[in-house]
């Protein structure tokens, strides 16, 4: 009888791939029209909070502190807002916005941090003041002398002189840009070269003459031309009709509404200069940016932040879901996944972003994915913290309880499609065929190597999803992968069972029959 064997081609994967300063509230002091306020902000899970009340009668604005309700309205010379206790949104001129936003999978969301009543006073994140989605202030942000001092509205000239002689320093996960990439300031905008952050946020630069192509997420890219203030968005994924679009190099929010701004991108020394906006706009290059200001220099940073700037943690935690983990914060490819359970120990955070230790790998993930802990998870764990996952539930005629199992129990992502390991592009992969003499696919595109560190969860996931389809011949079936020999037919459970080896893809696919 014919063999397949089971020469699986290693696919690779390519990690292509502001935040809160870590300062204590008691070094926080906050002056409006350069007169310290009495009310004290406070620092809250790395949130900054701002007593919004008397920072708008500050500003001269109407306020009406309705204590028995916990709530604040501020009638502004253009503007309405009103913000409740507890709750994450204002509502500015009969719409609801939030306190503050975060991004998630590249989308701007609201973060869902509360407002907090306090002395009479409602508290917000400090971010609400001057985000253009609610207060529009003038806000600037000076560390000097072992104490952080927040400037809003009128900043004294002497703090605007050192602001503007001020040099700006340019680091992309902690590494300096060169000369020629040096940030610089034009008719009140920071410009960082292009061309450079993304080459050292690991992803495709293709220079042109006074332009240059840079790639994105999700099979995108993105063209930007010296003398324009849009860039060219071109999504490979989409309808070939909403393919391209164009978006601002920056907008302009006042009172919630958002407007293109006019600032256009800038050619020197062989680089393409945009605003510091695009770079952290989720229509731009989406990375997270930070930006550190003192007495003797602008710091930027992109990507990854120093460790100084980052909230230590240094505790065990654990994956509450199946979650992407990149390389570094921001970066614009998605790597590996950590599966369900996986247990890992957390080193820091930044800005709802959790900086892990996986076994070797040092990668982040979102905060809400995983908690801190010992895992829950029953079984035999490994040593680099991964529990191996046992199958509890029978097989199903319908293939999408197929899928949910799966997923919950075997920690397939991709609505329980794939199994990916670190290191990989993808390990294992099930698509329901539903044709007539194929019930299911599945195709292994690793197993056990030295070169994947975690491939040998492969094997022990693989022998799970055969006691699913094959149940009493699981066993069976597995030891032909196992020995790597592997009938190019046989029978399983009452099922056909034919093996091809797929050369495009380097995998080995099992085309399952009905079982009769």
């Amino acid at each position: 009888m014919k063999k397949v064997f089971l020469a699986i081609m290693l696919v690779l994967s390519v990690i292509l791939p502001s935040l809160t300063l870590n300062v204590s509230a008691s070094n926080l002091v906050i002056k409006v029209n350069d007169k310290q306020l009495s009310n004290s902000p406070f620092i809250s899970n790395g949130t900054t909070y701002v007593p919004l009340n008397e920072i708008a009668e500050k500003m001269g604005e109407a306020v009406t502190s309705i204590d028995s309700q916990k709530k604040v309205v501020i009638q502004g010379n253009n503007f309405t807002v009103s913000v409740k206790d507890g709750q994450t949104f204002a509502v500015l001129n009969g719409k609801i916005v939030p306190l503050k936003i975060k991004k998630v999978d590249g989308k701007e969301v609201n973060a869902e941090l509360k407002s907090i009543y306090k002395n009479g006073q409602v508290y917000v994140p400090l971010e609400f003041i001057s985000s253009g989605n609610g207060m529009t202030y003038a806000v600037e942000t000076i560390n000097e002398d072992n104490q952080t001092i927040i400037y809003i509205g009128d900043i004294p000239s002497a703090i605007k002189n050192e602001i503007s002689k001020r040099p700006i320093v340019l680091k992309v996960n902690n590494k300096q840009v060169s000369s020629k990439g040096s940030p610089f300031r034009s008719n009140g905008t920071t410009y960082v070269a292009l061309n450079e952050i993304t080459k050292l946020m690991g992803s495709e630069v293709y220079p042109g003459k006074n332009e240059v192509n840079v790639g994105l997420a999700f099979l995108a890219s993105a063209t930007i031309k010296a003398g324009e203030s849009t860039a060219s968005i071109y999504e490979s994924q989409k309808n070939s009709r909403d393919r391209t679009k164009i978006v601002p190099l920056r907008n302009i929010t006042i009172n919630g509404r958002t407007t293109p701004d006019e600032a256009k991108a800038i050619s020197k020394n062989g680089q393409i200069f945009v605003p510091v906006e695009f770079i952290s706009s989720t229509d731009g290059m989406n990375y997270i940016v930070e930006t550190v200001k003192d007495k003797s220099k602008t710091s930027i940073y992109v990507g990854e932040l120093p460790s100084s700037l980052q909230k230590s943690i240094k505790k065990q935690g654990y994956a509450t879901k199946i979650e992407s983990v990149t390389k570094y914060p921001g970066s614009i490819y998605s790597s590996n996944r950590i599966v369900k359970n996986q247990q890992f120990y957390i080193l820091s955070e930044q800005d709802g972003l959790y900086k892990i230790k996986v076994g070797k790998h040092l990668g982040y993930v979102e905060k809400d994915a995983v908690k801190i802990g010992k895992t829950p998870a029953k079984g035999k764990m490994y040593s680099d913290g991964w529990v191996a996952p046992k199958l509890k539930s029978k097989w199903s005629k319908n293939p999408q309880v197929n899928y949910k199992t799966l997923q919950n129990e075997l920690g397939f992502s991709k609505d329980g499609m794939v199994y990916d390991v670190f290191g990989a592009v993808r390990g294992i992969q099930v698509i329901h065929d539903g044709g007539s003499s194929t019930e299911v696919g599945i195709s292994f595109f690793l197993w056990k190597t030295k070169e994947v560190e975690q491939s040998y969860r492969i094997p022990i996931v693989a022998k799970e999803v055969f006691k699913l389809y094959f149940g009493k011949d699981a066993n069976r079936v597995w030891n032909y992968f196992n020995r790597n020999d592997i009938p190019e037919k046989f029978t399983a459970n009452g099922r056909t069972v034919k093996a091809q080896f797929i050369e495009p893809t380097g995998s080995l696919y099992l085309q399952v029959g009905y079982k009769k």
